[in-house]
C-alpha cells in the first residue's frame, strides 16, 4: 500500500512540476517577447522623435543622416533573412530589401564604419535583382 501512495505522490508531483514549469516559462517568455517588443517601440519613437525634431528646425540633412542610419540598421537586420533557402523567403520582404538595394543604387551611400557598410553591401548581394 505505501508502495502504490509514493508512486501516485511521485507521478502527481512530476505532473504537477511539468504544469508549474511550463507555466513559468510561458510567463517569461511571453514577458521577454514583450519587454522585447517594447524596447523596440521605444527605440523607432525616439529616432522618430528626433527626426521630427530636425525637420521642425529645419535640419534637413541631419535628418536625412538619421534616416539613412536608421535604414541601414534595417537592412543588416535582413542578414540571416537573405541566408534562408528561396522556398522560405516571403515575397513582401524581399521586395522590400530590393527597394532599399534601388534606393541605395540611386543614393550611395557610405559611412565611417567599414563594418556597416560590408553588412548593408553583403546583403544586397545576396538579393538578386
Amino acid at each position: 500500500m505505501k508502495k502504490s501512495v509514493a508512486v501516485v505522490v511521485i507521478i502527481a508531483s512530476f505532473i504537477l512540476g511539468a504544469f508549474v514549469g511550463g507555466y513559468a516559462l510561458s510567463t517569461f517568455s511571453s514577458t521577454f517577447a514583450l519587454q522585447s517588443f517594447y524596447n523596440s517601440a521605444a527605440a523607432h519613437t525616439n529616432m522618430t522623435l528626433a527626426i521630427l525634431d530636425r525637420l521642425r528646425n529645419n535640419k534637413v540633412k541631419d535628418a536625412i543622416e538619421l534616416l539613412e542610419t536608421s535604414l541601414d540598421g534595417d537592412i543588416i537586420t535582413f542578414k540571416g533573412y537573405v541566408q534562408l533557402p528561396t522556398g522560405r523567403k516571403d515575397k513582401n520582404i524581399s521586395r522590400v530589401i530590393q527597394r532599399a538595394k534601388d534606393y541605395r543604387s540611386e543614393y550611395p551611400r557610405t559611412t565611417d564604419h567599414p563594418d556597416i557598410d560590408n553588412a548593408v553591401k553583403q546583403i544586397f548581394t545576396a538579393v538578386k535583382n
